[in-house]
């Protein structure tokens, strides 16, 4: 379940860039990609993420809780546990 929320947090920061226009969608495909080799533990994770219904839903259910920088959330442990844990469970 680590490797998931972890793929969840990046991904999700990933997308809230893109939204942004702070990175290109090529940056931000590299990004995952180096974050899949330096913690080849997440890649399970990532994969979940960016192939099933309950991984893309996540990613959509953390992005209002990003922050205008896109770096940090505007919630504690507890609440992002609380929107991301019906889906991370799946």
């Amino acid at each position: 379940m680590n490797a998931r929320s972890e793929s969840v947090g990046y991904i999700a920061a990933m997308k809230c860039f893109l939204n942004k226009g702070l990175i290109d969608q090529a940056t931000g495909d590299r990004l995952v990609v180096q974050f899949v080799t330096e913690e080849p533990q997440n890649k399970p994770g990532v994969v979940w993420v960016q192939t099933t219904t309950a991984g893309i839903a996540a990613v959509q259910a953390l992005l209002p809780h990003f922050k205008p920088d896109c770096k940090s959330l505007t919630d504690g442990p507890r609440k992002i546990g609380e929107v991301l844990y019906p889906y991370i469970v799946q």
